[in-house]
């Protein structure tokens, strides 16, 4: 397999193509590995003292400051790629007619109608939901990530988006096809891969495991198709329906607390 959008070079052609246009691909990257690796540190600090575990407002806070980050980031990534002279097109947003495109968008468009459907069982009983609930709260993570207000809802859903969009185009496509301009495919790979797993590090441990699966596979879309969007589209239903699950599994939780609470007060 080999890079995405990626030529062969004479050894003169590429320290030519790197001393001319290239640099702003290597300040970009690393402006976003310190930014990452800041909020990184932070994120860790804040875990070591037991700072995990925040109020409904803070929570929402802290969304908005993660789509500002990404965002910025994004525009990073932006700028350094056009700075090199190189166009949304190489970055990955094309639509190929390939066998192997086709194949892919036919699989994504499956996952992404089988994620739905789950919407569709969790609201068919009580017991669904019970499950779902059971789900979360073994993940770790529930209680961290749960909202009970519907702005915190919306919230969630507007980094879910924002996440779907901006992560695919730092971690995937820039990071992938800039590093793979100075080394083989699969060492570009592996280490955007891991900075992608590791900027999840406010998750814990179990969220940034948890990361591994869904990097492999969005790594293997990108490179068979060369197209980003069918990643985008994948990323956003997945974090979407993540967010509607993680709601309802919330509400029922609500209603059973509140069902304990009628039950206490009509024993007293």
């Amino acid at each position: 397999m080999t890079a995405p959008f990626i030529t062969v070079t004479t050894s003169k052609d590429f320290i030519s193509a790197s001393s001319e246009g290239d640099f702003a691909l290597i300040f970009g990257g690393l402006l976003i590995v310190i930014i990452l690796g800041y909020f990184v540190c932070q994120n860790i600090s804040y875990r070591r003292q037991g700072k995990d575990s925040l109020t409904e407002k803070e929570k929402i806070k802290e969304l908005r400051q993660t789509i500002i980050l990404l965002w910025s980031l994004c525009a990073i990534a932006l700028i350094a790629w056009f700075q090199s002279d190189r166009g949304l097109q190489q970055l990955g947003f094309t639509l190929n007619g390939t066998t192997e495109s086709m194949m892919a968008f036919a699989i994504v468009t499956i996952f992404c109608g089988y994620m739905i459907w789950q919407i569709f069982q969790v609201d068919k009983s009580q017991e669904n939901k019970r499950d779902l609930l059971k789900q979360f709260e073994t993940s770790g993570d529930f209680q961290s990530l749960r909202f009970v207000s519907k702005t915190g809802y919306w919230h969630f859903q507007a980094v879910a988006v924002t996440a779907g969009i901006t992560e695919e185009i730092i971690f995937r496509a820039f990071a992938i096809t800039a590093l793979s301009l100075y080394m083989p495919i699969w060492a570009a790979t592996i280490i955007a891969g891991s900075i992608f797993v590791i900027s999840h590090s406010y998750q814990g441990l179990k969220g940034m495991m948890r990361t591994i699966p869904i990097t492999i596979v969005f790594t293997i879309l990108f490179l068979v198709t060369n197209s980003l969007i069918p990643v985008i589209i994948l990323h956003i239903v997945v974090d979407i329906v993540a967010g509607i699950l993680l709601w309802k599994a919330a509400q029922f939780e609500n209603g059973l607390r509140d069902k304990q609470k009628l039950a206490t007060t009509a024993r007293e």
